[in-house]
């Protein structure tokens, strides 16, 4: 039951993104794809988690906006007509939605997340990326994030490697700890792609479980039952 609703969600983001497209205004049609994927998660869990918009908080130190905030149950917010102000202790997860991310979009986020860091709390939630696209090859996409390609076999690796301590290829997006692209192309072939790191080696892990959005449901449970 749960690989059908995972697909079903899947398709009723990508189809939400096309029609969204009618939308000129580019600021609105960017809000309206967040509330959507906020709302895609929410139903997940049946409405019973705490997402909102807003801004991450320490002492007179503030964030810049955020797209959607997974909260603790009980966490406190000063609310500000449709925002809210949180400390990050007390939010889980922050999600940031790009409907055709650059790669300066996602060195922004990169840089957004490091200014973050620098605040100073004794606790930060996990920064992640949900992109409908990505303006970059898989290759350079992957190239970023730690990824060499293999001709021979048609298959791509971390040459990362401890104990022969060899680094592998520089992360260029390290301060991200997920990335979601559900991305189908316009032949229909799928380039969906889900990448997280691993805390212990900085690396990052490619998923092979599909459709990818399983991991984004299934990244939010342990989130919440870690809580």
């Amino acid at each position: 039951m749960f690989a059908e609703f995972h697909k079903y969600t899947e398709k009723l983001i990508h189809a939400q993104y096309e029609v969204s497209e009618i939308i000129r205004h580019e600021l609105t049609k960017g809000e309206v794809r967040e509330e959507f994927v906020m709302e895609t998660i929410q139903r997940g869990f049946g409405n019973e988690i705490n997402l909102k918009r807003g801004f991450l908080q320490v002492a007179d130190e503030q964030s810049n906006q955020m797209d959607i905030l997974l909260l603790k149950h009980n966490a406190q917010v000063a609310q500000i007509a449709s925002q809210i102000i949180v400390a990050p202790e007390n939010c889980l997860m922050v999600l940031e939605v790009k409907g055709n991310a650059t790669g300066n979009d996602i060195r922004e986020y990169n840089d957004k997340i490091n200014k973050i860091k620098a605040m100073g709390s004794n606790s930060i939630p996990l920064f992640g990326l949900f992109c409908y696209k990505i303006k970059l090859t898989e290759k350079s996409i992957l190239n970023r994030f730690g990824f060499t390609y293999d001709n021979r076999i048609n298959h791509y690796y971390d040459e990362y490697n401890k104990k022969e301590n060899y680094p592998g290829l520089p992360i260029v997006y390290p301060n991200i700890d997920f990335l979601i692209s559900i991305e189908i192309d316009e032949y229909g072939n799928g380039k969906q792609l889900y990448l997280r790191k691993n805390e212990s080696t900085g690396r990052y892990i490619k998923s092979v479980e599909f459709p990818v959005l399983k991991n984004l449901f299934s990244l939010t449970q342990s989130l919440l039952l870690t809580s």
